[in-house]
């Protein structure tokens, strides 16, 4: 048997508790397309994912706790926590902590690529920075 693909995806997310991921689902995903999506009517749509950006750039606590409710999962990497309302009032770490580990579910939801490759390309491009400085 082979391990499900979908949990390569999976970001650890040890802030929120031991063994604890980041992993947004297609139905994650449409969640936030529905909330974020942004429409100007002198520029037309602008893509939800941007302002997904925006809203990470700026440390959004609103945007954070809602994309870690929707992105968290328990070990085994598929069900939510069960939290009453009030305990996502007093999360147990700041909007800056996260916002990366977020913003690499999120990328990994959206193009279907394994968390590690994300790392492995980001290792590469801080390299060939490095280089060339």
């Amino acid at each position: 048997m082979t391990a499900d693909s979908r949990l390569s995806r999976a970001v650890p997310f040890p802030e929120f508790g031991p063994d604890h991921v980041l992993r947004f689902t297609t139905g994650d995903l449409i969640a936030l397309e529905s909330s974020y999506s942004v429409k100007d009517d002198a520029l037309g749509a602008d893509p939800w994912t941007k302002e997904i950006e925006r809203r990470l750039q700026a440390n959004d606590a609103t945007f954070v706790r809602e994309a870690v409710k929707l992105g968290v999962k328990k070990p085994g990497g598929f069900a939510r926590p069960e939290m009453k309302d009030h305990e996502w009032d007093d999360l147990p770490f700041s909007p800056a902590a996260v916002t990366q580990k977020l913003a690499d579910a999120i990328l990994c939801a959206i193009t279907g690529r394994a968390y590690a490759d994300i790392l492995q390309d980001r290792e590469a491009a801080e390299g060939a920075a490095a280089q060339a400085a």
